[in-house]
């Protein structure tokens, strides 16, 4: 019982307990809404609270606008280089390219002015060139002219008669001919050379000279034997100082011709030296067709590699701002960038030969070079002619040597160039009727007294530089291709972007947000964004052609386009096949250049972005889809607002 009444009373004094605390809880509560509810002390602690919550929402709304901002320029700058990147490899590729092309020009020309020197016998061959007709009959003649019957003989018989060939007039000590033994040494030049030319002029003059001092020698055998017979009585002694004066006159008249004969005789031996310098140099010239087609091959691979370097190069600048996408050129529906240019046609695939562009980076050169190599051989041999020779056959080896170039390698090239002692070349300028005269004539008399031609020409070299692609399709016609019509802007703009223009688009992945549960992620899928740059030559245009000069003699100038794989600087001469005229114009047409300058290129090929065009943004998501299908579907949904672009 009494541990009943100590429980009881414990849970009394417990709940007496717990109910005053009920009433003291309620009347706190009741004082602290009084004292609130009358004094002002503690509101600025809500105030903070607020300005916190405001300022944490503030806060992540300007990050997450910041990061979606910093997101969305780094994908353009992704775009933007690109495109940019893209565009900076194709100006490197066609800066290349062109300084290939005038490589090759150069390295022709140099061939040309070797070849037109002694021609194809001279690269050939060591020993001298006996299969012409023309060198032989002269052989003859001037032994016949020189009182010599053993080298006449040996020269019908081609029997080797020793002491005998070594004795005629030319052997007298005072009176006979001079320069025999010279001019009776052969030529190691092709009959279509200058060289060749050149010696048979000396020769033809020397037989002349040697005709007029036989006639002289019969003169003074004539008056010598008159002045004794007068001698010899008394009616002729009046006569004999008169026919001692004539006999005085005649010897001055043989010393002149023997004068003249020295000085031919002098002329041609040093056109001998310079066969035997042409010859030296025979060994690099005959590398050049080698190092041309070496030249040839690293363009082929430039442009076939170039795409490959300019995809690697953009994937490269997209992985550096964490972006993926690609960049598509020329029209391309493709991710590929291929560049804008083709190949020119190869031989006879053109209306006009001399118009092909190896020809054009050649043919500069030739008469930039050529015009100090003219006064030289001029000093060497004026009376033979020499340095016109030279002129006409580094025109005619011009468009022989690019012809030769261009020819497939499974056909063979037959003319001038590439074989001994030719005749029927088909650059004859001639009436029809002459022609076929001259070689009738010809012919006889290489069957007498020479050999015919040697060789059956040479296979092509199939070496055709690359042009930019359009100018194929106007038969080389520069300065009418499509980018270049003005007369109708719109289609040369639209062949502009699409040859020269690259369009690159650029996809990042979508960004994590601040507060997610409060913010909603606007790009959920990324950002995309596009650029578009272009390729263009900054170099001056003319299109002025017509000659230069006095008078104007001068050739037509080339078209400066600079949309070009040559980029000419000033101003250079077109060529022009004028046969007949190049004998005697061919060097002095070269006097009367004025405005032509020295052969000078600038390499500008240069990139830039420009606005994107509404036909690049087509064909940018037609290669969307095919190359990068998140790039399609984010580009899709601004296709309203981003094909309302205009063409720049």
């Amino acid at each position: 019982m009494a541990r009943n009444r100590t429980r009881y009373r414990s849970s009394q004094i417990r709940r007496g307990v717990n109910k005053q605390r009920q009433v003291g809880f309620t009347q706190g509560a009741m004082q602290l809404a009084k004292r609130l509810h009358r004094e002002q002390d503690g509101m600025m602690v809500w105030g903070l609270i607020v300005c916190i919550l405001f300022f944490l929402v503030l806060t992540a709304f300007v990050y997450n606008s910041g990061k979606t901002v910093i997101a969305k320029v780094e994908t353009q700058n992704a775009a933007d280089a690109m495109a940019y990147s893209g565009s900076v490899w194709t100006a490197r590729s066609l800066n290349t390219i062109t300084a290939t092309n005038h490589l090759m020009g150069e390295l022709d020309a140099l061939y040309v002015l070797h070849h037109a020197l002694g021609g194809r016998h001279l690269d050939q061959k060591d020993s001298e060139n006996d299969g012409t007709w023309e060198m032989n009959s002269l052989d003859i003649s001037l032994a016949l002219a020189a009182g010599n019957l053993g080298r006449t003989l040996q020269e019908l018989l081609g029997i080797n008669l020793g002491p005998l060939s070594r004795f005629g007039l030319h052997s007298l000590p005072v009176l006979g001919h001079e320069g025999f033994d010279e001019i009776m040494k052969g030529t190691f030049s092709d009959l279509n050379s200058s060289i060749f030319q050149a010696k048979l002029v000396l020769r033809i003059r020397m037989l002349v000279l040697y005709l007029q001092h036989d006639a002289k020698l019969a003169d003074l055998i004539s008056t010598t034997g008159q002045a004794l017979v007068a001698a010899g009585s008394i009616i002729g002694l009046p006569l004999v100082p008169g026919l001692v004066a004539k006999i005085v006159s005649i010897i001055n008249d043989i010393r002149d011709l023997r004068r003249q004969e020295n000085d031919i005789a002098n002329e041609y031996q040093r056109l001998t030296q310079l066969e035997r310098v042409a010859q030296g140099m025979r060994g690099f010239k005959r590398t050049i067709p080698s190092i041309m087609s070496t030249l040839y091959g690293y363009q082929k691979a430039l442009v076939n590699i170039a795409p490959t370097i300019i995809r690697e190069s953009t994937t490269e600048i997209a992985s550096q701002h964490e972006a993926e996408g690609f960049v598509t050129g020329q029209g391309r529906l493709l991710a590929d960038t291929p560049l804008p240019v083709e190949p020119e046609p190869g031989y006879r695939q053109l209306p006009n030969e001399e118009h092909s562009q190896l020809i054009r980076a050649t043919y500069p050169w030739v008469t930039h070079w050529r015009k100090p190599i003219g006064p030289v051989l001029t000093a060497m041999s004026p009376r033979s002619f020499v340095a016109l020779f030279y002129a006409n056959w580094t025109e005619r080896y011009t468009l022989q040597s690019c012809e030769w170039m261009r020819t497939p390698t499974s056909r063979k090239y037959k003319d001038e160039l590439t074989s001994i002692n030719y005749r029927n070349s088909r650059h004859r300028s001639l009436p029809t009727v002459l022609d076929d005269l001259l070689r009738s004539v010809s012919s006889v008399l290489t069957f007498v007294l020479g050999k015919p031609s040697q060789g059956n020409g040479e296979n092509g070299r199939d070496i055709r530089l690359f042009v930019l692609s359009g100018l194929n399709e106007v038969n080389a016609a520069k300065g009418k291709e499509a980018w270049n019509d003005d007369r109708n802007r719109r289609d040369a703009t639209l062949k502009a972007d699409h040859l020269f223009c690259q369009f690159a688009a650029a996809r990042t992945q979508k960004q994590s947000v601040a507060s997610g549960m409060f913010f909603r992620q606007e790009n959920p899928q990324g950002f995309a964004c596009v650029a578009q740059s272009m390729v263009y030559n900054a170099n001056e245009k003319s299109m002025m052609t017509g000659g230069g000069g006095v008078l104007g003699l001068g050739k037509d100038r080339q078209p400066r386009v600079t949309w070009d794989t040559l980029n000419w600087v000033g101003f250079v001469p077109e060529y022009e096949k004028t046969w007949i005229a190049t004998a005697i114009l061919g060097s002095v047409a070269d006097i009367f250049q004025q405005g032509i300058s020295q052969p000078e290129i600038r390499l500008n090929w240069q990139a830039k972005l420009t606005p994107v065009t509404r036909i690049r943004m087509a064909r940018g998501f037609v290669t969307a889809r095919q190359s990068d299908p998140q790039s399609h579907e984010l580009l899709s949904a601004s296709l309203e607002t981003l094909l309302t672009l205009q063409n720049h």
